[in-house]
């Protein structure tokens, strides 16, 4: 009865920004009227560990703000449930175990995303199978923080050709001011191309134990504030003229 209920109000909260279903057991008939909410800009459903699809009506709320589906373990997402959302600019699917866009077995960092051309904040923490990146990142000139932390099969700045890269995954980031590589084993090169990344005020190589050479040498990366590479114990190769990071405070 109260599921109805909920679903029922639904027609009245026409003003309703923000919504919030934390620990709830079944969502999927309040996600299938959710379109109803034209004024909604923040959706949080957090630890509904039963809920394994995301309904395709969500991408009809266009001025959708902030997007939380933290820790799910058997959601899937269909390839076009972003596609309209520009006005999104916080996407958290961090810890989403077997999501078809974004999940622990995800190899590719999807090119929907492309389309989110607001977006500020997106991790891909502990997706340990990524190995591709595409040019994706170039279309999100909002994106100020970036995890990729834990991505222990990334090989995007080793090996372009084979990966099938064309262009600077990392080109349009002209907004990034944080960056977390840590842990991904693969890494094993930075190469210059690296330095695009202009507005960087943090960078984490934590634990990368296969990064061998910087060829970046981080010049134009004035607003440098910490830059680690704790663990990272066979680099042998760095270009970096730390006089140049006037800056930084942390090494």
């Amino acid at each position: 009865k109260s599921l109805y209920e909920i679903c029922e109000a639904f027609k009245k909260l026409k003003k309703l920004e923000v919504l919030e279903f934390k620990n709830w057991i079944n969502l999927d008939k309040i996600l299938a009227r959710i379109n109803i909410l034209k004024k909604l800009r923040t959706l949080n459903l957090e630890g509904n560990i039963n809920l394994k699809k995301m309904h395709l009506k969500i991408k009809k709320i266009l001025k959708f703000k902030k997007l939380l589906f933290k820790n799910y373990k058997q959601m899937k997402i269909a390839q076009d449930a972003f596609e309209g959302l520009t006005s999104l600019n916080v996407l958290n699917i961090s810890g989403c175990k077997q999501l078809e866009v974004a999940c622990k077995n995800l190899k590719e960092i999807p090119l929907e995303l492309k389309n989110l051309s607001n977006l500020e904040k997106l991790s891909f923490k502990n997706y340990k199978k990524i190995k591709i990146i595409h040019d994706v990142f170039e279309r999100l000139p909002s994106l100020n923080f970036l995890d990729i932390d834990k991505c222990e099969q990334l090989k995007v700045f080793t090996n372009w050709k084979k990966l099938k890269i064309i262009h600077d995954a990392f080109e349009g980031l002209t907004s990034l001011n944080i960056l977390s590589m840590g842990r991904c084993k693969q890494l094993e090169v930075v190469l210059k191309s690296f330095e695009h990344l202009t507005c960087l005020q943090e960078l984490y190589f934590k634990d990368c134990i296969n990064l061998k050479k910087l060829d970046a040498t981080y010049d134009r990366m004035k607003t440098l504030k910490i830059l680690s590479f704790l663990g990272c114990e066979n680099l042998e190769r760095m270009l970096l003229r730390l006089k140049n990071l006037s800056k930084l405070k942390k090494l």
